[in-house]
């Protein structure tokens, strides 16, 4: 920095528009956005906001920046979203420096570069992507360089950028500014990574002996030698080029050669956009060139570069390395889980408008997916040997035996015999530790502090204090246990087998019986083992697992924008502790440091509220050392709150949830001193266009009188687009009011609130007990009746289990043990597969019903497919007369658009979300006419473009892009019947 400002280029900048003396991200993407990034940002900012005001005409912004390190990647894309949100209808261009593994300097160039396309991707209207292994091979292979420098590197990204910028800075026959690039260049908005080229290629000192025509320029301009990306244009096809060219040149030779050159290459161009070349002239030449050539092609080529970074990124996120660098500074897993996602989606849609035209690539796809299916296998074998080792404690009295008392959970299935014994023995291999034990000394290990083992020398008479205290312990042993524990009895605590008379053990059973009677538990006595002298020790199983959950859900869905108040009325209503006026109260919300930092939620977080059956409020005030799991015991009903971003960035992740997890209600929060700010607007359609009955609560009551925002919310309430009758609730006679009519979706029940003063939160709490369920007993029973399906929402991997699978289930009642198909695979068929084990709400339990959430996990040795969210397990009626289910490419469904700004034609690319389903689709046909617009209706066929998802008729549709959306349902599906050839 102190080079650049000492050297004549210095001479170019405000002296107060540098930033130095900083120290950098140290490779860390997550360094760059959330944190050392994050506090410079603001100042950065400022210098931009200075710099725009004294614009004439300002068009747009250009960043110039590395995906491989930390500063360049992380704060360059905060840098870019920041602007975004500031300058939403300006140019935004980046010239992105991409890694290679040639020239690779930083062993996690792949994480950054990967978080940082998956940022690019919906900032940026222009990404051009350079190569420093394309930059290294032109110097060597082209320029022959021996020893190329920084400098010859930099001088041809520096030709590259001044070429794209010409028509910015001088007159020309024809112009090419960064807007008309845009909209010639990008035929879909995802689709804007570019590959620049140049010609003609000099070294520094050999410009003045070069001498070139047009001919010669359009030559070279295509040849793939002259690229800045490290991929070849041949392996794929042009969407679309641009060609800037500057001297003294005719434009009618120019036209010429161009065509000729489109002629003769055009197998590499897509026959399906017409004229999609793009030409600009500029007269005044380069410096120290008669002419040039600057080249800019959207070619389906330049996904061999995110598949190789992708591919990287795999390897390394498969095994969690280097993964706790991001989250130490407030990453969230689920972020890579995205970014890896989004990476592979861009992928897909670049290889499906290249097989537009060439059809020859499925083949590889199918065998990239069997190598990875076969890797995810070799993944599970570990797991389930590990499972192995964790056997009962029947080996702890007889070792020999270990091996025939162990039974997978297959020969469970197929054994018709289902006796509670070895039902009660499977379960106990997945809570039970491994100890090491030595028979010659007749002991076990010590008692361990941790998990779900007790021993116990006797359990004769105790007082009743002593038998209270036994009873808190085994609760606390079955929590560890998640609903089982293992009881030795005739043990000591040091391990010692001292064994009890016949006498004292039939009553310390009894005692052990009447404690688990007193939680609602069993007990199974599974081994006996005799130590001579009439004594004997024995190991019991205890079991506490709800045959069906014995409260009332109702999940909320919290919506409003940013710094309304959300996370902190949450925090207030579900810890029970007024906030301080400075956040104190949503700290507890937040999953993330950067969340801490901004105090803006990022991500979808759970929050539970309870009723006793008087209407009293459970929740972490009730008992200081109150759980959750013990929140949801206490209450026979239990309100499960959804708290969702209100940032505009984070609107995805807001509209997945709403349509994923299908909430009965949802909350709008409104600030009274901000007002009904444009995201809450933005929530509100959302809510509207699903239909969903909602309510709205004013917090900062304390700080600004709600009268303006209940004058302007009413006023929104009630207009013709809306027709909704808004009540202020002021007493308890409002609140039954409010809640006997808030089922006809008519009536907007309003709160206005403080969490600092508690202003009218009672009122909010007593509503939220009055609230039904959302779905009449009728429906939940026909609901019930019909074949089980469960919508997958979210993937976890638990160690020791495996996979976890958590959603809701649909319809349908799904239990333990039972067989399920789980697809659609890239093929779009179904595997089979068996249910292990049921949470709800942080607790084990045996059946799920139709409109519960859940948690799944699945028999051991099952080779699960490569997991992603939108998956669907469809229950196996075992009937082979019955179709086996398939997934869909295709859908027909009959939509609205709520808002679109011109009209949607065929062709258009928008994000479908389809219950958990959130993939990009495109409109293939349009029935009865060729466009739709605002407020249009009509019946419209979608194909995903990525893989193939599990489609109903019936399901409802909400479509996005930008600021376009539309509502609609499914009436038509046509399922894959075969797999691809």
């Amino acid at each position: 920095m102190d080079a650049v400002r000492a050297s004549p280029y210095g001479q170019l900048f405000r002296p107060d528009n540098f930033v130095y003396g900083q120290s950098g991200a140290g490779n860390n993407w997550a360094k760059g956005h959330y944190t050392e990034g994050a506090e410079l940002v603001d100042s950065v900012l400022e210098v931009i906001r200075k710099e725009s005001e004294g614009c004439d005409c300002l068009q747009g912004f250009q960043l110039a920046h590395s995906l491989g390190g930390g500063t360049g990647s992380g704060m360059g894309t905060l840098l870019i979203s920041k602007i975004r949100e500031e300058y939403p209808d300006r140019i935004m261009n980046t010239f992105s420096v991409v890694p290679s593994p040639k020239v690779s300097d930083t062993v996690v160039e792949p994480y950054n570069a990967t978080l940082s396309i998956h940022q690019l991707v919906e900032n940026t209207d222009e990404t051009f992507c350079i190569d420093n292994e394309a930059l290294y091979d032109i110097c060597f292979r082209t320029l022959k360089l021996t020893s190329p420098t920084y400098g010859d590197l930099n001088h041809l990204v520096s030709v590259t950028m001044s070429g794209v910028t010409t028509c910015l800075r001088f007159p020309g026959q024809l112009n090419a500014d960064l807007r008309k690039l845009a909209v010639n260049m990008v035929p879909f908005p995802r689709l804007h990574f570019f590959m620049p080229g140049f010609a003609p290629l000099t070294a520094k000192g050999c410009q003045k002996y070069r001498a070139l025509t047009v001919p010669e320029l359009t030559q070279q301009m295509f040849d793939a030698k002259n690229m800045m990306t490290a991929c070849d244009p041949r392996h794929g096809r042009y969407l679309t080029v641009a060609a800037i060219f500057r001297g003294q040149m005719s434009m009618k030779e120019v036209d010429t050669q161009m065509l000729n050159i489109q002629n003769k290459n055009s197998s590499y161009f897509v026959e399906w956009i017409p004229n999609n070349v793009k030409v600009a002239v500029c007269d005044i030449p380069p410096r120290g060139l008669k002419m040039s050539a600057t080249f800019i092609g959207n070619t389906t080529a330049i996904q061999e570069i995110f598949k190789r970074i992708s591919e990287q990124f795999t390897a390394m996120f498969r095994r969690k390395a280097f993964l706790h660098w991001y989250t130490g500074e407030g990453m969230d897993e689920m972020e890579f889980t995205e970014a890896e996602s989004n990476m592979n989606d861009l992928v897909s849609e670049y290889q499906q408008y290249q097989e537009a035209t060439a059809d020859d690539e499925v083949e590889f796809d199918e065998e990239d997916e069997l190598q990875e299916q076969q890797e995810h296998g070799q993944e599970q074998q570990p797991e389930f040997a590990k499972q192995k080792i964790m056997a009962s404690f029947f080996s702890l009295f007889d070792p020999a035996q270990s091996d025939e008392v162990y039974a997978s959970d297959d020969d469970d299935m197929n054994n018709n015999s289902n006796s509670q014994s070895d039902s009660d023995s499977n379960s106990n291999f997945s809570c039970s530790p491994k100890i090491e034990i030595d028979f010659d000394k007749g002991s076990l290990p010590p008692e361990p502090q941790q998990g779900n083992v007790e021993y116990k020398l006797k359990l004769i008479s105790p007082s009743k204090q002593r038998f209270e205290h036994l009873v808190t312990q085994m609760k606390w042993r079955l929590r560890e246990g998640h609903g089982e524990a293992i009881y030795e009895i005739g043990v000591s605590d040091s391990g010692h087998l001292h064994g009890l008379a016949d006498n004292d053990m039939t009553a310390s059973l009894q005692t052990l019986q009447q404690m688990a009677q007193k939680l609602g538990a069993s007990t199974t006595v599974l081994r006996r083992k005799s130590l001579g002298n009439r004594r004997s020790v024995v190991e019991v199983l205890v079991r506490r697992i709800p045959d069906d959950q014995h409260n009332i859900e109702v999940r909320l869905a919290v919506l409003g924008g940013a710094d309304a108040g959300k996370s902190t009325l949450l925090g207030v209503l579900t810890q029970g502790e007024y906030d301080n006026g400075r956040g104190r109260a949503r700290l507890n919300m937040f999953r993330h440091m950067h969340e801490i930092q901004s105090g803006r939620t990022s991500c979808i977080s759970h929050e539970t509220l309870g009723f006793d059956a008087e209407g009293n409020v459970i929740n972490y005030k009730y008992n200081e050392m109150m759980t959750s799991e013990e929140i949801s015991d206490r209450s026979t009903k239990l309100v499960t709150f959804m708290d969702l971003a209100g940032h505009r960035r984070y609107l995805k992740t807001t509209v997945q949830a709403l349509s994923g997890y299908s909430p009965h209600y949802a909350m709008l929060v409104v600030s009274a001193v901000s007002g009904f700010s444009v995201m809450a607007k933005e929530h509100l359609s959302l809510v509207r266009a699903l239909e969903m009955p909602f309510f709205v609560v004013i917090t900062k009551v304390d700080i600004k009188s709600p009268d303006d925002t209940l004058q302007e919310l009413k006023n929104i309430l009630t207009s013709v687009g809306c027709r909704k009758v808004p009540f202020v609730v002021q007493s308890d006679d409002d609140v039954l009011t409010a809640g006997s009519n808030f089922s006809s979706e008519k009536v907007v029940p309003i709160f206005c609130v403080s969490n600092v003063t508690g202003t009218a939160l009672n009122l909010l709490t007593e509503f939220l007990y009055v609230l039904s369920p959302g779905i009449s007993n009728a429906e939940k029973e026909r609901l019930e009746q019909e074949a089980g399906e469960f919508q997958v929402d979210e993937i976890f991997r638990v160690a020791g289990v495996g996979n976890v699978l958590g959603g809701l289930l649909v319809k349908g009642v799904l239990t333990e043990k039972m067989r399920m198909q789980l697809g659609p695979l890239r093929d779009g068929s179904f595997m089979p597969v068996v249910v292990r084990s049921i949470h709800r709400n942080r607790a084990q339990c045996r059946v799920v019903r139709a409109g519960q959430s859940a948690s799944l996990a699945f028999t051991q040795n099952t080779k699960l497919p490569p997991l992603r969210s939108g998956m669907v397990l469809l229950s196996d009626n075992g009937n082979e007369n019955d179709s086996a289910p398939y997934g869909t490419y295709f859908f027909q469904a009959k939509v609205a658009v709520l808002f679109h700004a011109t009209a949607i034609y065929v062709g258009f690319q928008t994000t479908v979300h389809i219950g958990s389903i959130r993939q990009t689709a495109i409109i293939r046909g349009i029935m009865g006419g060729g466009k739709i617009g605002t407020n249009d209706s009509a019946s419209v066929m979608f194909e995903f473009v990525c893989h193939p998802e599990y489609v109903r008729p019936g399901m409802r549709v909400l479509f996005r892009e930008g600021e376009t959306k539309g509502i609609g349902h499914v009436t038509q599906v046509f399922p894959l019947n075969r797999k691809f050839n």
